[in-house]
């Protein structure tokens, strides 16, 4: 069987079989349409091979010119005037024999990875950039471009050659030359002939050491170099002796004259003194040795009090000595001084001992005196401690404990303005000695101010009656700042500093309002911090709230205003007008606080 293709045309195809069958069959870019014979009595029985590829078909016609579009705002027009759009591309040409469009690709292929292969003709193929790799593509010049970025910094041996060999390179050198070989990378080392002799002739020696003892200074001696024979000449002038400076020497017999000295009497011949001389009672004249008895037996008994000495022939180390009447001196082994620990100390087994005593007998109203003395040899600095009387015992475990002291200080040293402290202290509790009563200068003059008890936890027992002359003076601008009764319960924490509060039924305090009695009744107090218990809350004094209250002088009021004092009596219906103080700054919320115990409620 032949089949023949009678005619072509455009996307129009004619095809004549050997047996007289002929069909025509139009293509396009997705169907193939049969004008000859019908459709129907076309049957594809079977897919023959894959045919060669077809030679590209003849490009189609230029169509139609389609109408002109809009210019676009920005572009320019030619100078020949803008040429109309091109006319759409022409239909593809036929497929291959086994009627299927070309592929963009079939196969490709890279060693040692498996093949990719077209899937349709409309496969895209899609190319991954790796590590260090990107790619680009620029679709109005149709390139793709793949790039590589080196991430490799390790330098090569050339690279290390040539940095080298260049640190050898235009340097200075001293009696050695270096060159840089490039084309082998070594480094050539040359060192300069030093092989030349560079010893000192002895002629040159002698003439550098000669030219130090040139044109020096001198002082009773000549130096002289001589150059013919290489000696120095030392020469040293005659030095007189003087005999009015001190000194040692030798005085030659030549340089003393001869002494012309009268003697009169036996001086020159005498043996013995001409009249003796008694020594503790025995004569002595110089012409035998004598015995001298000491007011003991011998020079080496003890001598008796009696005879001016001390009775002993030795003492205990550090011991003080006291006198007996004519007995012997005595070392008190219970009073000792420690000179290298500046220590006198006085012991005693006996209770109730040792004691000191001061005892005065004069007839005078004054009385005795037990006197610290410090002296810096310097100016001294505030807080000097000038002396420290202290108690000292064991605790349970025998270790030795401090337990009380009494210290006086320097308070201020101004001349003029001098201050004192005395600060009466014991241990609390935990080993620390703490102060408990303060005896300190104050700022103004015969003013003393009395600090007793350490942090808001002690307290302080008066038995009896007392009288205390109390001060109170206007407090800063700081809110809560303080000086009267403060107490330290109810448990209530969050609290606003300087902002009035009410004890309540529940032992809590709550924010003080005048709208109703039962948040302003009973007992009144302002916040000194954020916890009652550990802040603590003044219930009478002067203190510094956290808001304006009025002009000076005015009566103050439990406010509407939770927490406020106004000094607008509340007027509304129900309200409670109670009096909490008076005010003592226009701006700065100072005041006296002392809340009425009654109140009044309005009836409006």
């Amino acid at each position: 069987m032949a089949i023949t293709v009678q005619e072509s045309s455009g996307n129009t195809l004619a095809v004549s079989v050997s047996d007289g069958t002929s069909t025509t069959f139009t293509t396009t870019e997705s169907s193939i349409s049969f004008s000859s014979p019908v459709s129907s009595s076309v049957e594809v029985l079977g897919k023959g091979p894959k045919g060669d590829t077809g030679v590209t078909g003849a490009t189609g016609a230029t169509g139609s010119t389609g109408p002109q579009g809009p210019t676009g705002s920005t572009g320019s027009t030619g100078p020949t005037g803008s040429t109309g759009p091109q006319g759409a591309t022409g239909p593809q040409g036929p497929a291959g024999s086994d009627g299927t469009s070309p592929n963009a690709f079939t196969t490709l292929a890279v060693s040692g990875q498996d093949n990719v292969v077209a899937d349709a003709t409309d496969d895209t193929l899609t190319l991954a950039a790796g590590s260090n790799v990107t790619i680009t593509t620029n679709a109005s010049s149709d390139t793709v471009t793949i790039a590589s970025t080196d991430t490799n910094t390790q330098l090569s041996t050339e690279a290390v050659q040539d940095i080298v060999g260049a640190m050898f390179g235009s340097n200075t050198e001293t009696r050695i030359s270096a060159t840089y070989q490039d084309a082998d990378g070594t480094i050539d080392l040359e060192v300069d002939d030093m092989t030349a002799n560079t010893q000192l002739s002895n002629e040159q020696v002698q003439d550098i050491v000669g030219g130090m003892f040139t044109g020096n200074t001198e002082t009773r001696i000549s130096a002289t170099y001589q150059d013919a024979d290489g000696t120095i000449d030392l020469e040293v002038d005659a030095i007189p002796v003087d005999l009015t400076s001190d000194g040692a020497g030798t005085i030659h017999a030549n340089n003393v004259p001869t002494l012309n000295q009268s003697t009169t009497g036996n001086a020159a011949t005498a043996t013995a003194l001409a009249t003796a001389r008694a020594i503790n009672g025995v004569n002595f004249d110089g012409t035998a040795p004598i015995t001298v008895t000491a007011a003991g037996s011998t020079l080496s008994d003890e001598v008796p009090v009696s005879k001016g000495g001390t009775g002993a022939t030795s003492f205990t180390s550090n011991a003080v000595l006291t006198g007996n009447s004519t007995s012997a001196i005595q070392a008190e082994s219970a009073l000792t001084y420690d000179a290298t620990a500046d220590t006198l100390q006085l012991t005693s087994s006996t209770g109730g001992y040792p004691r000191i005593e001061l005892k005065s007998e004069a007839n005078v109203s004054g009385g005795q005196r037990f006197v610290f003395i410090k002296d810096r040899g310097a100016a001294p600095s505030d807080d000097d401690t000038l002396g420290i009387i202290r108690w000292e015992g064991e605790d349970s475990g025998q270790n030795a404990t401090a337990y009380a002291q009494i210290l006086g200080n320097i308070a201020d040293t101004t001349d003029g303005q001098e201050g004192g402290r005395l600060k009466l202290m014991v241990v609390s509790h935990d080993g620390e000695m703490t102060t408990g009563i303060e005896v300190v200068d104050g700022d103004a003059e015969d003013e003393i101010d009395v600090n007793i008890g350490s942090g808001d936890a002690s307290v302080t027992t008066i038995n009896g009656s007392a009288v205390l002359n109390r001060k109170f003076s206007v407090t800063g601008d700081t809110d809560g700042t303080f000086q009267g009764d403060v107490v330290y319960f109810g448990g209530t924490t969050s609290m606003t500093t300087g902002a009035l509060y009410h004890y309540k039924s529940d032992g809590t305090w709550e924010l003080a309002d005048a709208n109703a009695a039962a948040t302003c009744d009973g007992l009144l107090g302002i916040a000194l911090g954020a916890a009652s218990d550990t802040n603590g809350v003044l219930l009478r004094g002067m203190v510094t709230v956290d808001h304006d209250t009025g002009a000076v002088g005015d009566v103050l009021f439990v406010s509407t205003t939770q927490g406020d004092i106004t000094a607008t009596a509340p007027s509304g219906n129900a309200d409670i007008v109670r009096v909490v103080g008076y005010c003592l700054h226009a701006s700065n919320g100072q005041i006296w606080f002392n809340p009425d115990g009654a109140f009044v409620e309005v009836t409006a």
